[in-house]
């Protein structure tokens, strides 16, 4: 799991579990992170409805 930290330019991720395996997100990609954990949020909700 990634976390996004803002940074000076841009957004850093950072693994949860090594703090010190990052990299520099641009606004974009930090966005697209931010919209693909909410769609994947969305399905998880549909699949436990159907269960």
């Amino acid at each position: 799991m990634l976390k996004a930290l803002p940074t000076h330019d841009g957004f850093r991720a950072v693994r949860e579990y090594d703090y010190y395996s990052h990299y520099i997100l641009t606004i974009d990609e930090y966005n697209q992170i931010i919209e693909e954990n909410r769609a994947m949020k969305e399905e998880i909700a549909k699949l436990r409805k159907i269960i």
